[in-house]
């Protein structure tokens, strides 16, 4: 058999493995938060109405690694479909849905290094997560004077990275990412709020930038081995708000 036939079914098979793993972990984290949302609906009073929202993210992604340095020309652009409930005033679940774009290019960089080396890449980011928020205050509250809200978020999820650059073929892997960040809520009126946050990505891989610590690949084609690569993100939202009210239960004698 050809080396480059062998080579291409290696990857066929590897970008499989990476696609049913990606579903596998996707399809878990579904059930998590499904489950979470079922059990925090369950646990109210029975005439306890539950704020839940819906809503629409967009904004950008910015990639931190081996590859070039921070520039906020690299940002690319990102969106995220969510929905919350809040279980309490001062704590929030979120399942997300985001896809993104980052890039990283040496060729204009300021380091002779990587200058030399002249790594580029483009990544598309296909990422799923559940995480939990804690509003500092209650921002649903009519007795707060203030409508805005500042809050913290961390939770975990799964991405499928597509990874491009201009020296090997493209290449398809599952990560985990752990979202970390923070966040402002603001309530315009009953059932819109605005919000904004900037949070980070850390993803346990080193190699969403198409470099890894492979010896054989030479002092310019290899990564930092004490590091791992992580992206940002930044966005700006709307998000509708309506009630789901938990009835009585009828018992027939």
């Amino acid at each position: 058999m050809p080396k480059q036939a062998l080579k291409e079914g290696i990857k066929c098979n590897n970008f499989q493995v990476c696609q049913r793993s990606m579903i596998r972990f996707i399809l878990r984290c579904c059930a998590t938060g499904l489950i979470l949302l079922f059990f925090s609906h369950s646990g109210f009073g029975q005439k306890k109405a539950i704020p839940t929202e819906m809503g629409l993210n967009m904004g950008g992604c910015l990639y931190r690694g081996d590859v070039g340095n921070i520039r906020l020309t690299d940002t690319r652009p990102s969106a995220e479909l969510f929905f919350r409930i809040n279980p309490s005033p001062v704590v929030s679940l979120r399942i997300g849905a985001l896809v993104g774009r980052f890039r990283g290019d040496e060729t204009t960089s300021k380091d002779v290094f990587k200058q030399k080396r002249g790594a580029q890449f483009r990544t598309t980011a296909y990422e799923f997560n559940l995480r939990a928020e804690y509003n500092f205050r209650d921002y649903r509250s009519t007795r707060e004077l203030s409508r805005a809200c500042p809050y913290l978020f961390g939770g975990v999820g799964g991405a499928l990275l597509r990874v491009d650059n201009p020296f090997t073929p493209t290449e398809y892997m599952p990560a985990l990412v752990l979202p970390m960040g923070v966040g402002m809520k603001y309530t315009m009126s009953y059932n819109w709020n605005l919000g904004i946050e900037f949070g980070s990505r850390f993803t346990f891989s080193d190699r969403i930038d198409a470099l890894a610590d492979d010896p054989g690949n030479g002092k310019f084609g290899r990564a930092n081995p004490f590091t791992r690569d992580m992206y940002y993100v930044f966005n700006v939202g709307l998000c509708y708000t309506f009630e789901w009210l938990n009835c009585p239960i009828k018992f027939s004698r």
